[in-house]
């Protein structure tokens, strides 16, 4: 009986294996991925609005009021460095709250230098 059992054992760790690794194949590789190719497109968004109204976008281009402040850029120094700046927008709209930064890596000072090859 034992002998007839393990074929069929070793056919369900194959299927519950197989079930897990594409799970975690997909929410780590892939759905970034669908998620950039397959989001909306937003044109003319201003920096000052409220993020979370493109949290479905692929792909963002903003306004000619906005732009990446470079002076005001951060770095984290660890291997890589880490490297942000605020995407703000020059209008009287634009409040003290950021919701858009610009990233990158190994392309900033510590402070005030950001040349990550961006286009706003």
């Amino acid at each position: 009986p034992g002998a007839k059992l393990l074929p069929a054992g070793m056919c369900l760790l194959a299927a519950v294996s197989g079930v897990v690794i594409g799970v975690y194949t997909y929410e780590n590789y892939m759905a970034p991925f669908y998620a950039i190719g397959f989001g909306r497109s937003y044109d003319n968004v201003l920096a000052s609005t409220p993020g979370a109204a493109y949290m479905d976008a692929g792909r963002m281009r903003f306004a000619d009021t906005s732009s990446v402040q470079s002076d005001m850029a951060l770095g984290y120094r660890v291997e890589p460095t880490y490297c942000v700046a605020p995407i703000m927008d020059s209008g009287p709209q634009q409040v003290r709250k950021v919701t858009f930064w610009a990233i990158g890596l190994d392309c900033c000072a510590s402070r005030g230098s950001f040349n990550c090859g961006y286009r706003v």
